[in-house]
This record gives structure tokens, C-alpha cells and sequence, in this order.
């Protein structure tokens, strides 16, 4: 069974998720993946990482963040402050950070439009203190904006499809916009909120058409033309501003 290890490293001053992997295999093996670096190595060995092959590796990393902006773009942290807005294309939210003495981090909605976030102030480094605020914020925009998302999916489907919903749900997704199982619940991410309703309704309809078509033949986008003839104008755009969606 293989064994996992998540830890910060710092790269040209600039904090990386790292996960190493120790499995059985006879070689060492770096990835790059969408939020952290991934490392692979022998189970065998104990479970300190050589030091020659971590010098490797973080000579490696450097050279992928030099030659590919795009890579380095993925671990630039934000630093959220005190009054930083987010803006979603029905909403503006406030942030209201308060860093105190306390075990565990927490937010809530207050004034309609205020997120007031209460995290713990002992959380020192800059990534994982981010990636906090940044969880806390998704889950209340989320909470917020469930009933409308679930109205503008039920339209949808009452308008083009006529199946059966189990549940919609809005999670803090990060590798897809969206999916739908087989029971008929609908997951959509919370970074779908933060794109043009257009866009947002074409997610909504790739997860509806999923609900008569549960694959993505040709069958499955011919019915999702039908819906949305410029469907594929959407794709390009979370293709192209995607990575803007973020809290």
C-alpha cells in the first residue's frame, strides 16, 4: 500500500504543494499536476526523501516554472485582505477577516452580503492559510447561492429534459465544472458561479443532458447542441478564462 506525505516546499520563493508517493516501484518519478507537485519513489528506503534526488527535484521544478508561466501562475498565492470583494454576476461579497487565537477556522454570511471569516492566526504559512480563506469563502458563496443555482437547473431541466433530480449540490470542485451520477444528483462547482450565467448555463446543461445520456458520445453532444447550439463558444471560454474563476 502506498504511502503519502503532503508538505510545502519552497521554489524560487515561491511556496509548492508537494506529495510524495512512496510505492512500490524501482525508480523516482516528479509530476507537475493542476495544484501541486507530485513525487514518486520506492517504498523501500525508509521514508526520508534522498537528497540528492530532492536537490534533483527542486532543480526540475524551478526549470518548469521558468520555462511554462502558465505552471507558475497555479502557486502564486493569494493574499486575501481585510475588504477584498468577490464578485459573482449577481453578487458582490465583502470579506471580513479576523485572525484570533482558536483551534479551528470558521465563516458565516452576515448583512446579506458580508463574509465574515474567524481563522486560526497560528496558520504561518502563506498556502495553506490561503487555501483556508479560500475553502471558507467557496462554501459560503455556495450555501448563499444553492437555491437560486437549484431554481435555474430545475428551468432547465423542465424546459429540455424532463428527468428526474435527485439533489443538486455545490462543492468546492477544482478538477471538473460539474457532474452527475447515475441516482440523478447533480454536483456543480463552486467556481461555476464566478463565470458569465451563459457559461454557467451551459454546465448546468452538459450536467442535465448527463441525466439522459451518461456518457459523451456523439448522441450525448448532439443533444446538448440541440439545447445550446453554441455550446461549444462556452467550452472555449472556460478553456480560455477558466483559471479566473477563484475565490
Amino acid at each position: 500500500m502506498a504511502k503519502t506525505t503532503d508538505t510545502i516546499w519552497r521554489v524560487n520563493g515561491i511556496e509548492i504543494p508537494v506529495r510524495i508517493v512512496q510505492e512500490w516501484r524501482k525508480s523516482n518519478r516528479v509530476a507537475i499536476n493542476k495544484d501541486k507537485v507530485i513525487l514518486r519513489v520506492p517504498i523501500i528506503g525508509g521514508t526520508v526523501l534522498k537528497k540528492p534526488f530532492r536537490a534533483w527535484a527542486i532543480n526540475w521544478i524551478s526549470q518548469q516554472l521558468y520555462a511554462h508561466p502558465e505552471i507558475k501562475k497555479r502557486f502564486l498565492v493569494k493574499e486575501y485582505q481585510n475588504g477584498d470583494l468577490v464578485n459573482l454576476p449577481n453578487k458582490t461579497y465583502q470579506l471580513k477577516l479576523l485572525s484570533q487565537e482558536r483551534k479551528t477556522s470558521m465563516a458565516r454570511l452576515i448583512d446579506h452580503d458580508t463574509i465574515e471569516i474567524k481563522y486560526n492566526n497560528t496558520i504561518k504559512e502563506k498556502h495553506k492559510r490561503s487555501k483556508t480563506i479560500e475553502s471558507l469563502v467557496s462554501r459560503i458563496v455556495g450555501q448563499d447561492q444553492l437555491l437560486r443555482v437549484t431554481h435555474r437547473i430545475a428551468e432547465l431541466n423542465d424546459q429540455f429534459f424532463q428527468e428526474c433530480i435527485e439533489r443538486v449540490r455545490l462543492k468546492n470542485n477544482k478538477s471538473n465544472w460539474g457532474s452527475c451520477s447515475s441516482s440523478g444528483n447533480i454536483n456543480i462547482s463552486t467556481r461555476t458561479l464566478l463565470a458569465p450565467f451563459e457559461v454557467q448555463d451551459y454546465v448546468f446543461v452538459h450536467e442535465l443532458a448527463h441525466l439522459k445520456e451518461f456518457n459523451h458520445s456523439a448522441k450525448y453532444w448532439s443533444l446538448v447542441e440541440s439545447v445550446m447550439p453554441n455550446y461549444k463558444e462556452h467550452e472555449t471560454w472556460l478553456k480560455t478564462y477558466g483559471h479566473t474563476c477563484s475565490y
